[in-house]
């Protein structure tokens, strides 16, 4: 029976690993609370349970998330209950076995964590609306779309009250957005919509090099009187190789963000993936990648929300 129970348990964290890794950025403090419920578990049932704070802490260092102050505390914490648990003598008394300092301090140190990695991508920077200031959006050919798919701008003009400006171009980069600054600024705009990131990897461009094009674009928005709305890229599925940048950028700069899960539905909801190839009339892709008349309505809801916590419900179509 202990055999048994030494397997299962290998097997629910070998899995539990997996699913962590492939968690979303925004679903990242759900992910460490599964593993901080494993461990008061274990705990309660006479284990020592260490390893189980270690890995929840490797993983989020694995993840290459940005390391906010909350998030510093927390895998501080995690340490030094690893380091606790570890030392923890056999037969210890079920008071002990828990540890309640140590089991209130992780779990409180994850609750800030929790609050302000909800708060990352809340922009507070409110603008008054305008009727005769545009939103234009920036981007790639997810922005752009593909023929005849009029990518997510050409849906959320009906969404909202001003007009939508469509200036997306395939295989943009960060160099080439900074470059049609111009352009979009000439449109007066109250809003621009940031889609842009994917293809600096693709093409090369370092994380730094992006990041620095990336702040000279929302610098230039905001000495115009407008705010930005930045889309956040996913670059891979397990670990991002830019340490989500967009992320970063919101949480310094104080940018409403829209989460990497816009993007990443279009994979999942496509022919190739589960849940995607099961449920056709669902499809959100029809290639995996780009939108089609579904996937374009549900991405322009999103960044029409995230357009709403910015500049106020005036702005949204009735």
């Amino acid at each position: 029976m202990k055999q048994f129970f030494r397997v299962s348990q290998t097997i629910a964290i070998v899995f539990l690993v997996v699913l962590s890794l492939l968690t979303f950025p925004v679903h990242i403090p759900w992910m460490a609370a599964g593993w901080l419920i494993a461990f008061t578990w274990q705990a309660a049932h006479g284990h020592k349970a260490w390893l189980t704070l270690l890995s929840c802490a490797l993983i989020l260092l694995a993840k290459g998330i940005p390391m906010v102050p909350s998030l510093v505390l927390f895998v501080f914490c995690l340490v030094i209950a690893t380091g606790f648990r570890w030392m923890l003598k056999p037969g210890a008394t079920p008071s002990h076995r828990i540890n309640w300092p140590i089991f209130a301090a992780v779990w409180l140190t994850w609750l800030y964590f929790c609050c302000e990695w909800h708060w990352i991508g809340q922009c507070n920077r409110k603008i008054l609306f305008d009727s005769e200031r545009p939103v234009v959006c920036l981007g790639d050919s997810l922005t752009s779309g593909i023929i005849p798919d009029p990518g997510y701008p050409g849906y959320l003009k009906n969404m909202l009250t001003v007009p939508v400006f469509n200036l997306g171009q395939s295989g943009m980069a960060s160099d080439l957005g900074l470059d049609r600054m111009p352009a979009v600024l000439e449109k007066r705009p109250q809003i621009v919509v940031i889609e842009i990131g994917g293809h600096d990897f693709l093409q090369g461009l370092s994380r730094t090099e992006t990041k620095k094009n990336l702040l000279m674009m929302i610098q230039l928005c905001r000495t115009a009187q407008c705010e930005v709305v930045l889309a956040e890229i996913p670059r891979g599925f397990m670990v991002d190789p830019f340490r989500a940048l967009e992320r970063e950028i919101a949480y310094e700069q104080d940018v409403q963000l829209i989460p990497d899960g816009m993007i990443r539905q279009l994979i999942i909801w496509s022919p190739f993936c589960p849940p995607g190839m099961w449920m056709p009339q669902s499809r959100l892709s029809d290639d995996g990648i780009h939108s089609n008349a579904i996937g374009g309505r549900a991405m322009a809801r999103q960044v029409a929300i995230a357009i709403e916590k910015v500049v106020g419900p005036e702005i949204i179509a009735k």
